[in-house]
């Protein structure tokens, strides 16, 4: 069992490392994810999925979404700041 959270693990942080998806999640996804599942566990599944359009709309709003798109098309590694 333990080899195979390793193996996860290593997966999951070279595929950050490569594509800059394990800053964005510290940087705020994370701190949503647990938010909405925190507070979702009263909820309705509409309720859910409404609390989860909101989740993504302040994510994909954020000041790194628009550094991470950005560093994107000019091919360079991006600047993340947390916000």
């Amino acid at each position: 069992m333990a080899d195979v959270l390793v193996e996860r693990r290593e997966a999951f942080e070279n595929t950050g490392r490569d594509s800059g998806v394990r800053a964005i999640v510290v940087t705020g996804a994370l701190a949503e994810i647990k938010r909405s599942v925190r507070a979702s566990l009263g909820y309705t599944l509409e309720q859910a999925l409404e609390r989860e359009i909101e989740a993504q709309e302040r994510c994909w709003s954020s000041k790194d979404a628009r550094e991470g798109f950005a560093a994107f098309l000019a091919k360079r590694e991006p600047r993340y700041e947390g916000r």
